[in-house]
């Protein structure tokens, strides 16, 4: 009797594992596939140019909170915001705006994936659309951890959301892009400190593209 209880007990124990097996790998299974699936969102994060520059002083500096820049801007209309500040002319002759953000880089901020930043070496925005662009065929599996597929999905999220969508980027020194938003307007976006520094650009009167490359040799940001 006590055998038959035994084989009985040890049956149900069996049947109750192979259940929880099977229910897991179902999860596991559905959770590969749709993340898979998501991640085919990944945009395109290739950078169409690369430029490198070393820093040059200016004879005068325009100064903004921790920022120094070659002053261009001694003629243009001044107005600040709650995060930045803009430069505006507008004239017969020229019609130009400039305009500094300084925002918290969110990609830190967000502590559901802190130790998939921390394990992937990922320390800002910048970074985390370099590192989804070089994975981007890399696909979830059954190995791959429940942590891990909902903190790069998350991740993914969370660069969609945040990054300036544009066909045009160059790479600049490692830590900073300058995005083409239009005919004559680029943003330059310096990616340091937790913090992330936009430089605004919009001239109709010049090649801003080269204007652009020019000016932003002469920015200092003091951390």
């Amino acid at each position: 009797m006590k055998e038959k209880t035994k084989k009985k007990v040890l049956k149900v124990s069996l049947m109750v594992v192979l259940l929880i097996v099977f229910v897991y790998v179902t999860f596991k299974t559905t959770l590969v596939v749709i993340s898979n699936k998501y991640l085919t969102d990944i945009g395109d994060y290739s950078t169409n140019d690369k430029y490198t520059f070393t820093y040059t002083e200016p004879d005068e500096k325009l100064t903004f909170k921790n920022i120094t820049i070659r002053n261009d801007f001694k003629d243009y209309n001044v107005f600040n915001s709650s995060n930045g500040v803009i430069y505006n002319l507008k004239n017969e002759e020229t019609k130009s705006m400039f305009y500094i953000t300084i925002e918290d880089d969110k990609i830190l901020k967000n502590t559901k994936i802190k130790s998939y930043l921390k394990k992937n070496n990922i320390n800002s925005l910048y970074e985390a659309e370099r590192f989804l662009y070089k994975n981007r065929n890399a696909k979830n599996s059954i190995f791959t951890s429940v942590s891990d597929i909902i903190a790069k999905q998350e991740l993914v999220n969370l660069v969609k959301l945040y990054t300036t969508k544009t066909p045009y980027i160059i790479e600049v020194n490692d830590n900073s892009y300058i995005y083409k938003l239009g005919d004559d307007i680029y943003n330059y976006m310096v990616f340091t400190g937790g913090k992330i520094y936009t430089f605004s650009f919009n001239n109709k009167n010049i090649d801003n593209l080269t204007y652009v490359k020019d000016i932003i040799k002469t920015i200092k940001i003091y951390e």
